[in-house]
């Protein structure tokens, strides 16, 4: 269905569904794991981005290039669905490729597959990593003007720290 949506493009956009392309393994390894998430921190990305775009995000479409337990992501957000090119889907990297590029928002952690689409139509493509830093920011931010706070933090380890930010800051 890919032909479609490139010949469509603005009539076929999905106004509201983010696109969630997540690398699999190999990024563990590829330039020092600096673009590897775990699913623990995808989720992290995906909320704080909901957040940020005010409730606009309607519908997820999930897809990796390796077979996921999905129902962790399925399960949590309304109005989602992995496309069918995903690996163990039933179709093939073309549905994949059409189906992000249906997405008004793309999240991706430098993936040449996801930055094709956002270049060939213009799609807003964010970072999960950008997004998950700018927490680490935000967090550093406020424990300047808090002594307990920075002891605080310190004394956490990073998905401490994560689950913190998640329940409570954002």
């Amino acid at each position: 269905h890919l032909k479609p949506i490139l010949l469509k493009r603005e009539e076929s956009a999905n106004i509201g569904t983010l696109g969630v392309h997540i690398r699999g393994n190999d990024f563990k390894t590829y330039q020092g794991g600096t673009l590897y998430l775990s699913d623990e921190e995808w989720h992290l990305a995906i909320k704080r981005f909901e957040r940020q775009h005010n409730s606009q995000v309607m519908s997820h479409i999930y897809m990796s290039d390796e077979n996921k337990d999905w129902k962790q992501f399925t399960e949590q957000y309304e109005n989602s669905a992995i496309s069918t090119g995903s690996v163990g889907g039933e179709g093939d990297l073309f549905d994949a490729f059409a189906d992000l590029l249906s997405c008004q928002w793309i999240i991706t952690t430098g993936s040449t597959f996801a930055l094709m689409e956002s270049w060939i139509s213009d799609i807003e493509t964010y970072s999960a990593n950008d997004i998950i830093e700018k927490n680490k920011t935000r967090m550093a931010h406020l424990s300047e003007n808090s002594a307990e706070l920075s002891k605080q933090i310190e004394a956490l380890d990073w998905n401490e720290l994560k689950s913190a930010l998640n329940e409570c800051i954002f």
